[in-house]
């Protein structure tokens, strides 16, 4: 067996000197980046999207939607805040005439102006949606529905729009309906996830209403 000489061993200690650091500051370099800099799936774009500033919106989003994808202070929905002078007072509502806020039985809160169903209801027509919907004193689900829930909740991936009734009639015959998958919160396709189907499909839906 081979001895190692003074000049080997002065060597291999160098190295490892080198190689210690290095490998050590490139994990700090990674988690650095990993902490910055969120990402997730986009399903139907079969790609991974970044979010650079941070706000919680992906790069992609906010490109669709016109705002800054590098301003933390700029992103879908940032213009759109109720002014506080608008908002109501704080007092209790019985001692101002207001009426509690709530849901009613069978729905859930999605910001602060929405009720939304808890669970998707079972597969109808466009027509018995609606009128199921009224006979829980709330309406199908609409595109504004919905949307307002993208920007003011973070409920996004549990109202997967893809294949349910989206309560617009936009023709004779036809109603609005989800053509795309939003599986995690401010997904790329948050203004663009309708199409158009017949009313006769069987679908199932949400029912909402106001939250006042």
């Amino acid at each position: 067996m081979k001895r190692i000489t003074p000049i080997l061993l002065s060597f291999l200690l160098i190295l490892g000197f080198w190689l210690i650091p290095n490998n050590a500051l490139a994990q700090v370099e990674s988690d650095m980046m990993s902490s910055q800099f969120s990402s997730s799936f986009d399903t139907d774009r079969g790609i991974e999207v970044l979010d650079s500033d941070g706000d919680s919106f992906p790069d992609l989003t906010e490109s669709i939607e016109g705002t800054n994808p590098l301003d933390p202070q700029d992103y879908p929905g940032a213009g759109l805040e109720v002014e506080k002078s608008l908002e109501k007072p704080s007092v209790p509502s019985a001692r101002v005439g207001f009426p509690t806020t709530f849901c009613r039985s069978g729905y859930r809160a999605a910001g602060s102006r929405l009720c939304i169903s808890t669970n998707v209801l079972n597969a109808t027509t466009a027509g018995n949606a609606d009128v199921f919907c009224r006979d829980r004193r709330g309406r199908v689900a609409t595109y504004g529905d919905l949307r307002y829930l993208y920007l003011r909740s973070s409920l996004d991936s549990a109202y997967n729009p893809r294949g349910r009734w989206i309560g617009n009639q936009v023709g004779d015959d036809d109603y609005l309906c989800g053509n795309r998958d939003i599986t995690f919160n401010n997904d790329p396709d948050i203004s663009n996830f309708d199409g158009v189907c017949s009313r006769g499909d069987r679908r199932n839906y949400w029912c909402a209403h106001d939250r006042e």
